[in-house]
């Protein structure tokens, strides 16, 4: 008995199918289903999305839209170039499945070599520069931190009495700070021998020198 409802439910779902997409394709004036107003699937791929959603209830039609425009940017990026729009972590597990065969959608069936390279090579530079992000990201940490221990008021004393605390530049007596002459973010330290004693003036100016490229 249950076989048998089982069996009538499947062509249940085979002639709701073919109803469907016969109102949507062959109808008159009928033009399809079209996706995000972008684009129109074909009727085969509609389908095959309908029936998977009526047999499972998931809807993979969304899955064929990321591959889609995925193929379309690597087309315009063979096409103009890099750009400045990074791969969703999503897009990078959805495109290493499809590339596996492990997708419902089949990358190959809709997209040449060069398209599934381009792809590649997007992941490849998000990869890149979400790394370099995080790299700077450590290295404004590291810097923050370095210069949080050990460049206490006990070592700046240290450094203005070697100095006879005066500014080594001008000799001002006045509004001493101590300056880095090695900045931390380029991998200096709190050593005596990279602090020096200037003014607050001198101390601006430094820096701006060092913004300049000079380096004291």
């Amino acid at each position: 008995m249950d076989e048998v409802m089982e069996a009538q439910r499947i062509e249940w779902q085979k002639e709701l199918t073919d109803k469907v997409v016969e109102l949507l394709y062959d109808g008159e004036g009928s033009c399809g289903v079209s996706r995000c107003s972008c684009y129109t699937i074909t009727k085969d791929e509609f389908k095959i999305a309908l029936r998977e959603k009526l047999e499972s209830g998931i809807d993979t039609l969304e899955e064929y839209d990321r591959l889609t425009f995925m193929v379309w940017e690597s087309k315009d990026r063979n096409k103009h170039g890099s750009n400045h729009n990074l791969m969703s972590e999503s897009d990078i597990i959805l495109f290493d499945k499809a590339i596996n065969r492990e997708s419902f959608w089949d990358i190959y069936s809709i997209s040449t070599k060069g398209m599934r390279q381009g792809i590649a090579d997007w992941k490849e530079e998000t990869l890149y520069r979400k790394e370099e992000t995080e790299l700077r990201k450590k290295i404004r940490e590291s810097y923050k931190y370095r210069r949080k221990v050990g460049f206490n008021d006990s070592l700046k004393s240290k450094v203005k009495d070697r100095d006879n605390n005066e500014c080594t530049r001008c000799g001002y007596e006045e509004q001493l700070e101590v300056h880095h002459i090695k900045q931390l973010r380029d991998a200096g330290n709190n050593s005596m021998d990279n602090l020096i004693t200037l003014c607050h003036d001198c101390h601006v100016k430094a820096h701006k020198l060092l913004r300049k490229g000079d380096v004291r």
